[in-house]
């Protein structure tokens, strides 16, 4: 029996140059990053309330946040996404 053997320490520099060169790209401050997801939530939760998930999950999903150093606002929107997974009901 032959096993695929992939050498996985390649990849892991692979994924820390992209973030790298990511992180160059963005032109906004960290504080500008945070109030950006600030202001979707705001707008993801009036979504919810409306009962429109299709549309609270767009917005949730729309322009994340990328980089290194924006594991700040990286977890405030992955929280913002379960937020809206969560209300959303079955038949939705």
């Amino acid at each position: 029996m032959a096993h695929r053997k992939l050498a996985i320490d390649g990849f892991d520099e692979e994924h820390k140059q992209i973030a790298e060169q990511m992180q160059y790209m963005s032109t906004k401050s960290d504080s500008e990053i945070m109030l950006m997801v600030d202001q979707k939530a705001s707008a993801v939760r009036a979504a919810i309330t409306r009962g429109n998930s299709t549309e609270a999950l767009e917005r949730a999903l729309a322009e994340p946040p990328y980089g290194r150093g924006q594991e700040a606002a990286q977890s405030a929107n992955a929280l913002l996404v379960a937020e809206v997974l969560m209300a959303t009901r079955t038949q939705d």
